[in-house]
């Protein structure tokens, strides 16, 4: 049975494994999604959506008696729920040819998310009778291992864009978003990150001003943008918390996590810049697309 054994670290035979260590799933999940909108005029129209995202996941792991790494076998059973709701509001602005030559559109919205997973685990440790695969039938009780998440995350949104255009050949696109998350302090909870970006596409330029392009020039367009990028912390990773334990004794103690957090980190904002050109030629039998580009995570703290 043994397959590969350096007295230290003896491994099971793949074969073996194969029938006699086991994992079996199953999930039932829920997809929802349901939405109204309305159109109060031709250029302006709002929209209300929801959604969610629920399924509940259970995992079975079976470990027979009679290998030469864990002899008695063992037994872990897990359980997961989760869900994610969204419920939101867009309305949204176009209209060309507003001014002269100038036209745009503009949009705002918000969007409110709740999410929340319980996961629950549970393993006999060695198995008192060989194969019966049940919780309760743990060797030794005290040696049985277990684990409880209940993470709740919340987030909150309103965001907006602004895209402008003059005579279909100068474009200016400007965006912004706040969030407040759950998952920060109340002093750092809310965030902001805008984008703008700026285009042109010279030969439509050249064209609608009377010029002429050389019949080998077919396109040219020149791009340059800014944006930022936010980022929140995961669930529970802002503050230090104890954890449960027992001495020698027997006696409950708490002990310090592993990990030391800083409750007054604050939102992580990405930095970018991009700037490129896109040219083609002979009927676009050959193109050219060059960008640069430039990204910059600042510390959060």
């Amino acid at each position: 049975m043994i397959w590969w054994d350096s007295e230290q670290t003896p491994q099971e035979n793949p074969c073996w494994i194969k029938d006699h260590r086991t994992n079996e799933d199953t999930r039932n999940r829920l997809l929802g999604s349901m939405s109204l909108s309305y159109c109060i005029f031709d250029w302006w129209n709002i929209e209300l959506r929801g959604g969610t995202d629920y399924y509940t996941t259970n995992t079975t792991s079976k470990l027979y008696s009679g290998g030469n790494v864990t002899p008695a076998g063992n037994y872990s059973e897990k359980s997961e729920t989760f869900y994610e709701n969204n419920y939101s509001f867009l309305t949204t602005l176009n209209k060309d040819n507003l001014i002269s030559k100038f036209g745009g559109s503009f949009t705002f919205g918000g969007n409110m998310m709740m999410q929340r997973r319980k996961f629950i685990e549970m393993g006999t440790g060695d198995l008192l009778v060989p194969n019966l695969f049940t919780i309760t039938n743990a060797a030794n009780k005290q040696n049985m291992s277990h684990k409880v998440e209940d993470k709740q995350r919340k987030m909150n949104s309103l965001y907006g864009s602004l895209q402008m255009n003059w005579d279909g050949w100068l474009f200016v696109d400007v965006t912004g978003r706040n969030d407040w998350s759950s998952t920060m302090s109340k002093e750092n909870r809310s965030y902001f990150y805008p984008s703008v970006t700026l285009s042109a596409v010279i030969s439509d330029m050249v064209q609608k001003n009377g010029g002429v392009m050389p019949e080998w020039f077919t396109f040219a367009k020149v791009r340059g943008g800014y944006a930022q990028v936010g980022n929140d912390l995961d669930v529970h990773q802002l503050y230090t918390v104890y954890n449960t334990d027992m001495d020698p004794a027997g006696n409950p103690v708490g002990n310090l996590g592993d990990k030391l957090y800083d409750p007054t980190v604050r939102s992580e904002l990405v930095k970018s810049w991009e700037f490129g050109t896109e040219l083609k030629f002979f009927d676009n039998r050959l193109g050219i697309d060059v960008a640069w580009y430039k990204e910059i995570i600042p510390a959060s703290y």
